[in-house]
């Protein structure tokens, strides 16, 4: 399966007081791969509290899609960009 692009999944944490991200690992190695190996970087998807709670009880992300948060903003990028992928193959 050929690889079509890369992200960055929980490269840190969302602060819900403040809804600025916490970088929890080393940052750079995702885009640094990217690079390496001419893959383009797509996404950097966050841990968000209210994504996690939702997905910890099954619930579809939908409903969060509506709401103005980072998060959701690179989710809709990444999803937009891989149907562009998929349907130009």
């Amino acid at each position: 399966m050929p690889i079509i692009e890369l992200v960055d999944n929980m490269p840190g944490l969302i602060r819900p007081h403040c809804v600025k991200s916490i970088e929890v690992f080393e940052t750079g190695s995702v885009e640094k791969a990217s690079k390496n190996f001419n893959i383009p970087f797509l996404a950097r998807l966050p841990i968000e509290r209210k994504v996690a709670k939702k997905e910890d009880k099954g619930t579809v992300l939908l409903e969060l899609l509506e709401n103005n948060m980072e998060w959701q903003k690179n989710f809709e990028y990444f999803v937009n960009a891989v149907e562009k992928i998929l349907e130009e193959k």
